[in-house]
């Protein structure tokens, strides 16, 4: 019967373990470097025909065209990805940072509708429109003095 039998066994199990993460970003690495290649080739060969001109000088629609929709199309699958992104946080009972970001605010206008102070805003507003009526009174009241001018 050995006492470090158990540590032997753990440290084992932990070798292993390390190997085997090694092993996993080695692949992972080299995944992430064969599409890097391709998205640089892609890259390149876009810029190519983008640069591409007529004869007179102006850019080719077509190459163009496809470029902005390449772009249109990455965009819809992003938001696609997001928008299950967030069902399955809604499903597993998670809400995203965004979400209670906007529950947080709907909450605050919701209580500040409801605050007495609104009615001290309103009750402010009001003072301020007396206020510009009896300005306006003022300049009423008070023409500014015309000038004789004489034209020559």
């Amino acid at each position: 019967m050995d006492p470090f039998k158990k540590s032997m066994e753990k440290s084992k199990l932990a070798k292993q373990s390390r190997e085997q993460k090694k092993i996993n970003y080695v692949v992972d690495k080299e995944q992430q470097e064969k599409e890097r290649e391709i998205a640089l080739k892609r890259r390149k060969k876009q810029t190519k025909l983008l640069q591409k001109r007529t004869s007179k000088g102006q850019p080719i629609m077509k190459h163009a065209i496809q470029n902005i929709l390449h772009q249109l199309e990455r965009q819809k699958e992003q938001q696609e990805q997001c928008n299950d992104n967030d069902n399955d946080q809604y499903k597993n009972g998670s809400k995203g940072v965004r979400h209670q970001h906007q529950r947080s605010y709907r909450e605050h206008r919701s209580q500040q509708q409801q605050s007495p102070n609104r009615n001290h805003n309103h009750k402010h507003q009001q003072e301020k429109q007396v206020q510009m009526k009896i300005q306006g009174e003022k300049e009423k009241t008070h023409p500014p003095k015309k000038r004789n001018r004489k034209f020559y």
